[in-house]
């Protein structure tokens, strides 16, 4: 059964089942289907990223103006981490692993606060994805999460 747990990994910072009213709930646009795409092995978890399509309007000579997309929509399927609802003491983790990178300035309180969404937005920013739903890839580049078996 993959559905319980996924939901509460992909809102892994929101708090799932913590009921702590003080918690911030995960923007849920940003978390995709449940199931993942069609590939995704069973068992794992996963969310999307989607970035939508960058539009610039250019005046010809002529003075008509039309718009062209510069870079397309772009959407991204990522695996999270998937162990059911994280408590506060892995979000504490996740917290003190950021501040320790000068990402996150607020206390290691466990709680999903903004700025610890904030905080995992930027450190996923240079692996190519723009989401605060930490995803597997960086859950171990935190020292969070065991790497994968190399094949």
């Amino acid at each position: 059964m993959r559905h319980g747990p996924l939901i509460c990994g992909l809102l892994l910072l929101a708090g799932c089942g913590l009921g702590r009213p003080d918690v911030t709930r995960l923007d849920e646009a940003s978390i995709g289907a449940a199931d993942g795409p069609p590939q995704a092995p069973p068992g794992t978890c996963w969310s999307r990223d989607e970035t939508p399509a960058i539009i610039e309007t250019v005046t010809e000579e002529t003075g008509r103006q039309i718009q062209r997309i510069v870079v397309e929509r772009r959407e991204v399927w990522f695996e999270t981490v998937c162990e059911g609802a994280m408590p506060p003491d892995f979000i504490a983790s996740i917290q003190r692993a950021l501040a320790a990178r000068g990402l996150y300035r607020g206390p290691a309180d466990g709680e999903a606060n903004a700025g610890t969404r904030a905080a995992i937005r930027a450190f996923q920013a240079p692996l190519g994805l723009n989401s605060s739903v930490l995803s597997l890839v960086a859950a171990q580049e935190l020292g969070l999460a065991p790497k994968a078996a190399p094949a």
